[in-house]
């Protein structure tokens, strides 16, 4: 955690630094601007955004290639990933591209695991922003920040899978 030169926190530490930050900028400006509001619909206003930015941080990975998913067959890649642009797989394929080491052996590609969280991200980021914001009128305070935890912690934990091996963190026998 402490080791940022070897990568920190990682996104979780973006995502708690990024809240904490945008709640206390936030509350500093209404406090400067005579304005009140509760920290529980600060928060419902500030957290669930956060899945855009963990969007856009998962298409980074995919350019900076870094954080692929598992490596699997030539074979399925082209039978299940038919819909995804060529210059997309092309780019997942193991081995040195583009001057660029994929951790897949030759003729294998690595899963477009930023892909998943992307896409499953912005359908979470839909369903708390416009869907429960529009719909459900009568909401706790505080719930769309809840509903921003349980999205993003059941997405990690189905996605888990299809992380490659090399990117999974360990502590002691835990997986992380």
């Amino acid at each position: 955690i402490l080791m940022v030169w070897e990568g920190g926190l990682a996104i979780q530490g973006g995502v708690i630094l990024g809240a904490v930050c945008g709640i206390w900028y936030a509350m500093h400006s209404m406090k400067k601007h005579g304005m009140k509001l509760k920290i529980t619909t600060l928060m419902d206003m500030i957290i669930p955004n956060i899945l855009i930015a963990q969007v856009c941080g998962r298409w980074g990975n995919f350019f900076n290639r870094e954080v692929y998913g598992a490596c699997v067959d030539q074979v399925y890649a082209l039978k299940n990933w038919w819909i995804l642009p060529n210059w997309l797989v092309e780019n997942m394929k193991g081995g040195f591209s583009g001057g660029v080491y994929v951790s897949c052996p030759v003729n294998q590609y690595a899963q477009p695991l930023f892909l998943y969280e992307g896409l499953l991200n912005f359908v979470g980021f839909i369903l708390l922003t416009v869907v429960l914001r529009k719909y459900f009128k009568k909401r706790i305070d505080g719930t769309l920040s809840a509903g921003y935890l349980i999205w993003y912690g059941t997405v990690r934990l189905c996605l888990e899978g299809f992380r490659n091996e090399k990117f999974i963190m360990r502590w002691g026998l835990v997986s992380q």
